[in-house]
């Protein structure tokens, strides 16, 4: 299964890369520092889930998000950010998860596994 990371912070981005190494059985196919060259991607890279930074320069997650949603209805949308509300207007968009930053390693497991895995 193949996960496309969004976000501006380059740390936020090796951190998942680093929870996602060895037992899981999901890939990175692609890590963006912005949401214009991840939208650019998707539809050739297919992903099969999406992981985005809700503030982000330029395109914001939330917009990458129902940009994507609208190239992709079916493809689950992990929103991250270290301000808990937008995990409350998350699932009205049709988010399929949020993680709040600080990431921890349990919960980022459980909700892609959860998407993923069924």
């Amino acid at each position: 299964m193949g996960i496309m990371l969004v976000d501006d912070e380059q740390h936020f981005i090796d951190e998942m890369k680093e929870i996602l190494t060895g037992e899981s059985p999901h890939r990175i196919l692609a890590n963006y520092l912005n949401g214009t060259d991840a939208l650019s991607t998707i539809e050739e890279l297919n992903p099969d889930l999406l992981i985005v930074d809700v503030l982000m320069p330029g395109m914001s997650g939330l917009e990458l998000a129902r940009r994507a949603k609208s190239m992709k209805p079916d493809l689950p949308i992990i929103l991250m950010s270290d301000d808990p509300s937008y995990g409350i207007n998350a699932y009205d968009m049709g988010i399929a998860g949020f993680l709040l930053k600080p990431l921890e390693k349990d919960k980022v497991t459980e909700i892609i596994n959860r998407l993923l895995c069924g």
